[in-house]
């Protein structure tokens, strides 16, 4: 154990925890990227389903940001 650690390989498992971490922020920023489209295509399909009048879409689009 003792000359695996000195021959570098806590610097291995500092890696591959760094790498597992950035994995999984990705993974998350995706998935709000995902959800934003969406809310932005529901949004879309509202109006262009003219699910009430201008203004209505105005107050829902300042109500979502």
């Amino acid at each position: 154990m003792q000359a695996w650690v000195s021959s570098g390989g806590m610097e291995m498992v500092s890696h591959t925890l760094t790498r597992h971490q950035e994995i999984v922020r990705t993974k998350r920023e995706h998935a709000s990227l995902l959800e934003d489209f969406h809310e932005y295509d529901r949004t879309k399909l509202d109006l262009e389903e003219g699910g009430g009048s201008p203004e209505q879409a105005l107050l829902r689009e300042h109500a979502s940001i």
